[in-house]
């Protein structure tokens, strides 16, 4: 008795189906009228504001007395169209000696407003640099160094132990 309900529903269900003029079968679960608002509502979904890399421009540092090692970054020459930006990336040891500092270094961004960089500093010391941005708050940014190859001869590096490191606009 069972088994001929459950072919009765199953039959009852196709001719439903086939009323509404969805031929799929209803072990397929489709529905057309979903299916669709859900396609048009993924190809309409807002995309995100374009990020102004220009207003990040600036230099950001560590604020601390001459006593102690500080961190500076500067930011140049932004371009939105290319998503990049001219950094430059500055480590000031003890008594602001000695310095550590990038050359100018061509950064892009990725979607969520990183950039990944190669960087060889003023002692010859080589790594790979993060800078994260916010374009909710260009009051900040975020920069991490690691050292990937460390100079002969060597006092300190830029590197940020593997930690990011917060830097207010000055």
């Amino acid at each position: 008795m069972k088994k001929i309900l459950s072919v009765l529903t199953v039959l009852a269900l196709l001719c439903v189906c086939t009323a509404c003029g969805n031929t799929a079968a209803p072990s397929d679960n489709t529905d057309t009228t979903t299916t669709t608002a859900a396609t048009t509502a993924a190809t309409t979904a807002p995309t995100a504001a374009p990020v102004d890399y220009t207003a990040f421009c600036g230099v950001y540092k560590t604020d601390s007395d001459v006593n102690e090692p500080s961190y500076n970054v500067q930011i140049l020459n932004a371009d939105n169209t290319a998503r990049s930006a001219d950094v430059v990336v500055s480590y000031y040891g003890k008594n602001g000696s000695p310095i550590y500092e990038t050359d100018t270094v061509t950064v892009t961004f990725d979607e969520n407003n990183t950039a990944t960089f190669a960087w060889v500093d003023s002692w010859s010391n080589k790594g790979e640099g993060t800078l994260k941005l916010d374009p909710a708050d260009t009051s900040s940014v975020q920069v991490m160094m690691t050292v990937t190859e460390e100079a002969e001869v060597n006092r300190a590096t830029l590197s940020t132990h593997g930690e990011y490191r917060t830097l207010p606009r000055n």
